[in-house]
């Protein structure tokens, strides 16, 4: 077995390779050219296996490595870098290590994706940028109408009877012209979201237990529910609901040293698409019955917007129970006779209730 450790970049890749015993065999860096790249990997024969660290970029390279080894390895960077902990760095440094921590099967791995879920994904991916972008250009002309003044009654302002309306106030010549060129963009970017959903749409999706079991979530419909599966792909490679929690990027950050503890923002090394998500269906799911205590109860002490990540996280948890069970959601029955294990999803305790805390409900 060899191991080659791939150091990418944008415009050239370092690699190193070692055979069993740790030898090295060569170190080269080659330009990012499909066929150049296979020149040198088919110098060596017999079985192959490569690493390569999760890049901006790493889509294409792992897609032609899998074509050319036997096994090919996605490793975390920031993991890698904890565990070589290099006093120097270099590319020749990194693919050396690379191809070392391989060896000796310490790499520590992120999932790869079959390629077709990868193509919906991006897909969907594409959508949740484009509803990013309208929302901004939507917030650009609330900015407009707050600098003249101006309050509006509508509940939605970019409907056709608010479109009118906005195209009908008397502004200043520079606002008009802004204005009307942001009502335009919203309407073709709109028109951009029809399109990319119906080609999501015309593709094999999997219509599984999973996806309904997704939909029957407050805040969640069928794309939101596709989003998250294939974000998940399969919540097997989840250890724990924590693990689940912190990949969503909805754990806080903490920081320990003896008895003094520190809880910051938000982990910055998460899956950012699925965090959108549960957070855009935390708006809704505040207001279910099954979700609204966890809000309220944060909003007396945090506020609203920390209330709202309270809610995505305890639907992150459900998600993860729901998904790992096979479960249906259990929100739907009535919350107030029926109670559950504080993790949000877990098995159901009998309904009872001792003489002194029903005394204590009674006064």
């Amino acid at each position: 077995m060899l191991y080659f450790g791939c150091d990418l970049h944008k415009k050239s890749t370092t690699f190193t390779v070692k055979d069993e015993s740790g030898k090295k065999l060569s170190q080269e860096k080659v330009v990012n050219i499909p066929h150049e790249i296979k020149q040198y990997v088919n110098r060596f024969p017999g079985e192959k296996t490569a690493t390569v660290e999760a890049t901006f970029n790493w889509f294409w390279f792992v897609d032609l490595m899998e074509d050319l080894t036997e096994k090919t390895i996605l490793a975390h960077p920031g993991k890698t870098k904890a565990i070589l902990q290099a006093r120097a760095k270099t590319d020749k440094i990194d693919s050396s290590g690379l191809a070392e921590l391989t060896r000796v099967n310490l790499i520590p791995r992120v999932h790869i994706p079959p390629k077709e879920i990868r193509d919906i994904r991006e897909l969907l991916r594409y959508r949740t940028g484009l509803v990013r972008y309208r929302t901004s250009v939507k917030n650009k002309t609330h900015s407009i109408l707050h600098k003249n003044g101006i309050l509006n009654t509508f509940s939605d302002l970019f409907s056709e009877k608010g479109k009118q309306w906005l195209c009908e106030i008397p502004l200043r010549p520079c606002y008009k012209y802004i204005l009307s060129a942001y009502i335009d963009l919203i309407q073709f970017i709109n028109n951009l979201i029809s399109q990319v959903e119906k080609e999501i749409y015309s593709k094999p999706l999997k219509h599984d237990k999973e996806i309904m079991l997704l939909r029957e979530l407050p805040g969640i419909g069928e794309l939101f529910a596709f989003h998250i599966k294939y974000e998940i792909v399969t919540i097997d490679r989840f250890y724990g609901d924590k693990h689940f929690v912190s990949y969503a990027g909805l754990a806080p950050s903490t920081k320990q040293s003896a008895e003094l503890t520190r809880h910051g923002g938000l982990i910055p090394q998460c899956n950012h698409w699925l965090k959108w998500v549960l957070i855009e269906a935390a708006q809704h799911a505040r207001r279910h019955p099954w979700f609204r205590p966890t809000y309220e109860r944060v909003l007396l002490r945090h506020g609203k917007n920390i209330a709202k990540i309270a809610v995505a996280r305890k639907l992150a948890r459900v998600i993860y129970f729901m998904l790992s069970r096979k479960e249906k959601f259990r929100g739907h029955k009535e919350t107030s006779t029926k109670r559950v294990s504080p993790r949000g999803h877990g098995p159901q305790r009998p309904n009872s209730l001792n003489e002194s805390t029903v005394t204590r409900a009674n006064r």
